[in-house]
């Protein structure tokens, strides 16, 4: 779908997060279902390219948090 067509409607279904194998995030890319009139296309966004460092660093934490929360409930 060419990108000078004007989309309609967008709705973000799933975010793809990049991480080492030391934890740290390397990546940070949306998966959007983005609606040209009556055409859907899905498509990626990468979120990581255009975070600040500041913005990086809160998402690091966010997902330290999430995967401390998913470790003490699966793995414990």
């Amino acid at each position: 779908m060419p990108k000078s067509i004007t989309a309609t409607d967008l709705t973000v279904e799933s975010l793809g997060i990049q991480a080492d194998e030391a934890g740290i995030l390397v990546g940070l890319t949306a998966h959007v279902n983005v609606a040209y009139g009556e055409a859907r296309v899905r498509e990626q966004f990468d979120i990581w390219s255009v975070l600040t460092n500041s913005q990086r660093a809160y998402f690091q934490e966010v997902f330290n948090t999430l995967r401390q929360q998913l470790q003490s409930t699966y793995l414990a």
